[in-house]
């Protein structure tokens, strides 16, 4: 059995979760904004990601993979609903 870890070695490892969390919601802000460049029909637009699968694109309520959004942007096909709608899981 591994030994426990001391209180001090618990905080440490809290405060550096919360600070990569952190650093995480900047960079994911940073995603949904380029992410916003791409689409003209919705506001809402935020990047999450979920646990053993990846990034997304989350707009509205709907999510596509944050990969295959910017795939289907940078191969130049025009994202409207029909087609974010298409790829959301």
């Amino acid at each position: 059995m591994s030994k426990k870890k001391t209180r001090s070695q618990i905080f440490d490892l809290l405060i550096k979760t919360c600070q990569k969390n952190s650093e995480y919601l900047v960079y994911a802000d940073k995603v949904a904004k380029e992410a916003q460049k791409y689409i003209s029909w919705s506001d809402d637009v935020t990047c999450e990601s979920y646990l053993g699968e990846g990034l997304y694109i989350i707009i509205d309520t709907e999510s596509c993979p944050a990969d295959i959004f910017f795939d289907l942007a940078f191969n130049g096909v025009e994202i409207d609903r029909d087609i974010f709608l298409q790829y959301s899981r």
